[in-house]
């Protein structure tokens, strides 16, 4: 088992997740993933796990799947997972009586007891398998919030044959902080900080340990030893720049042979500060905001030339814009890739936070063509996702990738 790189081939299969109140629709669905559906419908195939409030609306499978396969798209026949917080409470309520007969019922007021979100690429790590099923890596014993190893479960146990297996991890982790390369990962820091304590109070054997369970030679960890303020006032992470690494930095894959080695190209944010009561980008003087600003000048030194095995990274900077209003980032970096490495076709799918023409900030407008303009001269072509990123950025701290995960690639 080896970790699923995060750019090797095209994609071909994607995991959408959300959460509904009960009087839900879907053309809800529809609506939340509308430019995610038509950017990759042509070559993809969809996963839905939606979960509900509490009851699941009647007839809501047959609807969806009618607006999906005979609306203006022509998927392939989705796979939809259906849950409510009613399913999550009985699985609980089970394993209690199995545990202890005489146990109490549970109640199913929690809210959470379901993840209320729509960000799919979180909960678990893909790892390749043999060519009946990959496995899916999940924090199912350690992540406190159990709703979300159970979304992992969900998307096993709705397979007719088993295409997804579970391997359990005993640390808790994001994987939207572990960013995996062909033969190695990217680690922030605060995932392995996280896990120390009195099983695993060694930071070497915990990195050790994560090198093992994605199944790669190399590991790279990226933060430093100066903790960030601990209230989070930019999406700052507690020892790394921004509390994700993949709001700050893109494995894009191979992109020459040097010498005896492949270089690839890692994207990397370099910090803009947007003001929004001034309508412009302004100077860095805000204690705050240099750490994080020197925090991603760092990682791109750390990550440049950086050799693993045969081959090299070659690190290009990119906007990563703050908006001081919100706290929160346009990260050009919360992408997809695909690459067909030794094929000089390269996509890099781009979150748009511009598509509305008669509303267009033109800061946001400008930083956003400096990205396309620099991934275009690095090799790669770029296609514009709309999809309402500009809302989910500032309001959610997340776009493209947070809400996309990847379930399986090919060629490439």
């Amino acid at each position: 088992m080896k970790a699923l790189p995060e750019y090797r081939g095209k994609v071909d299969e994607i995991l959408l997740l959300t959460f509904l109140n009960s009087d839900g629709t879907p053309k809800d669905v529809l609506d939340s993933f509308s430019g995610i559906l038509k950017a990759f419908h042509q070559h993809c195939a969809f996963t839905f796990i939606i979960n509900f409030e509490r009851q699941i609306p009647r007839d809501f499978r047959a609807r969806l799947e009618e607006y999906l396969l005979d609306g203006p798209f022509q998927f392939r026949k989705p796979r939809l997972v259906l849950t409510s917080m009613l399913n999550l409470c009985q699985v609980i309520q089970s394993a209690l009586l199995e545990i202890d007969p005489s146990a109490r019922p549970i109640a199913c007021e929690e809210s959470d007891l379901l993840p209320s979100t729509i960000f799919a690429q979180d909960p678990f790590a893909v790892l390749e398998g043999d060519d009946k099923y990959n496995y899916l890596l999940s924090p199912i014993y350690a992540h406190v919030n159990f709703a979300n190893s159970y979304i992992a479960l969900n998307l096993a146990n709705a397979a007719i044959d088993p295409r997804f297996m579970i391997r359990p991890c005993l640390y808790s982790f994001s994987a939207a902080n572990i960013l995996a390369g062909e033969n190695y990962i990217v680690i922030g820091k605060d995932s392995v900080i996280e896990n120390l304590g009195a099983a695993f109070d060694q930071e070497n054997l915990v990195l050790d340990n994560f090198r093992q369970y994605y199944g790669v030679d190399h590991i790279l960890e990226i933060g430093t030893e100066a903790q960030y303020p601990k209230t989070p006032r930019y999406a700052q992470g507690n020892f790394q720049p921004v509390y994700h690494l993949d709001l700050c930095i893109t494995l894009a894959g191979p992109h020459q042979i040097v010498g005896l080695e492949i270089e690839e190209i890692a994207f990397v944010g370099e910090l803009v500060l947007y003001d929004p009561e001034q309508n412009a980008v302004v100077a860095n003087s805000d204690p705050l905001t240099l750490q994080i600003a020197q925090g991603l000048d760092e990682a791109a030194q750390q990550l440049d030339g950086q050799v693993l095995g045969h081959r090299r990274l070659k690190v290009v900077r990119i906007p990563l814009l703050l908006n001081l209003e919100y706290g929160n980032y346009l990260s050009w970096n919360n992408a997809i890739c695909e690459n067909h490495w030794p094929l000089p076709s390269r996509t890099i799918y781009l979150p748009d936070y511009c598509e509305n023409p008669e509303k267009v900030n033109l800061v946001y407008q400008e930083y956003q063509t400096k990205a396309i303009d620099i991934m275009r001269q690095s090799g790669f072509e770029v296609t514009l996702v709309a999809n309402n990123f500009l809302y989910y950025a500032l309001n959610m701290r997340g776009s493209l990738h947070c809400m996309v995960k990847v379930l399986s690639r090919k060629g490439g």
